[in-house]
Order: C-alpha cells, then sequence, then structure tokens
C-alpha cells in the first residue's frame, strides 16, 4: 500500500525562501544541495527531485 501524502503549511519567509516542512523533509530525506524541480500550475506548486527526472541532463 503507497504511503499516505503528507499535508503540511510552508512560510514565504521575507526574501523568497520556503522552507519544506518537517514532516516532509522526514518523508523524502533530502540532503543538503539535492536539486529540485519546481512546477507552478494555476493553483499549486510541485516539487520534484531532479534526479527522478533528469539523468546527466537527459530525460528520462
Amino acid at each position: 500500500m503507497p504511503d499516505d501524502p503528507v499535508v503540511a503549511v510552508s512560510k514565504v519567509l521575507p526574501k523568497g525562501p520556503v522552507q519544506i516542512p518537517l514532516e516532509v523533509r522526514e518523508r523524502l530525506r533530502p540532503r543538503p544541495g539535492t536539486r529540485l524541480i519546481v512546477v507552478a500550475a494555476e493553483d499549486a506548486v510541485v516539487l520534484q527531485e531532479a534526479e527522478t527526472i533528469f539523468v546527466k541532463g537527459r530525460p528520462r
């Protein structure tokens, strides 16, 4: 059975950064330097680890 989605609230800081909530970091365990792809839709933002999509600069 797949893991249930993690839903958490984050806040945009004054200079623009957004911290990934602890619950999400614990689930995904990103390391410092992990590259993320940011996809903005009409009313949502999706972050996905870049290595899951690109290998050596080429789409999988």
